[in-house]
């Protein structure tokens, strides 16, 4: 190739291909767009990250117009496979303060309460001494020792 860009001799001008014409492949090394990415058919991130959003500038978000679904371990292959919510790094590397099992079972950080109420006043954590409190208007209602003693 003589010019090692294709460049349009005005910002934002031209396409490639038509709204019934597409070209059949593209082998691309990096995309960057200022405006929207729309994908006809399923995307497939092979690198295993998908970054959302822009650090102290933009939240990343997610929506979906119906259902949507997360699939874990669709080649059914491990038994230890789980979605994790991660705090203070990138790529499972901070701090867990969230994660479901293949086998729906959820597990919430011992630092942190799992709220009832939509996080008002109504709560389940562990406490520093390995103690079950439950907690309703903000006050501890209930606390269950690993000896199963109960504190009302």
């Amino acid at each position: 190739m003589a010019t090692p860009n294709i460049v349009p001799r005005s910002d934002s001008e031209g396409g490639l291909g038509t709204a019934s014409k597409y070209w059949a492949s593209a082998y691309i090394d990096t995309i960057t767009t200022t405006g929207s990415v729309t994908v006809g058919g399923d995307a497939t991130i092979e690198g295993g990250i998908l970054n959302l959003g822009k650090a102290d500038a933009a939240s990343g978000h997610i929506n979906a117009k119906e259902l949507m679904t997360f699939n874990i371990d669709t080649d059914n292959d491990d038994t230890n496979r789980y979605f994790g919510f991660f705090t203070n790094a990138e790529s499972g590397a901070g701090t867990q303060v969230f994660k479901i099992n293949e086998n729906g079972d959820v597990y919430v950080n011992a630092a942190a309460a799992l709220y009832l109420d939509g996080g008002a006043d109504t709560y389940i954590q562990e406490s520093a001494a390995n103690q079950l409190v439950l907690a309703t208007g903000g006050t501890i209602a209930l606390t269950l020792d690993s000896s199963q003693n109960a504190t009302f």
